[in-house]
């Protein structure tokens, strides 16, 4: 029998300028989103947010941030099936991999 659980996912998220002065060590798999340059990086548990590359897309790709109350929501709309964020092919356990299937 199929199990429902409701949630949100909230992900980590504030201006470059803050995200710089700050610098934090991103959990690995963990995404943080620069607000107000709809720019996206993701952590692998040792780097700091500053040596941290930021997500990259080779197709016409969307992104938008809308920020409210301290909190943001966040499109991403990509032109495929299925999407993976991550810097190598995903091998069915890289923790770093984030699956979006529609």
């Amino acid at each position: 029998m199929e199990k429902v659980i409701n949630g949100r996912i909230q992900i980590r998220s504030d201006t470059a300028a803050n995200w710089k002065v700050k610098n934090p060590i991103l959990l690995a798999g963990e995404l943080g989103i620069e607000t107000d340059t709809n720019s996206i990086k993701y952590g692998d548990g040792s780097a700091a947010w500053n040596d941290l590359k930021y997500i990259s897309f080779q197709a016409d790709v969307t992104c938008s941030v809308q920020s409210t109350g301290g909190s943001a929501t966040v499109w991403i709309e990509v032109p495929w099936e299925n999407v993976y964020i991550t810097e190598s092919p995903p091998n069915g356990t890289d923790i770093n991999v984030i699956e979006i299937t529609s």
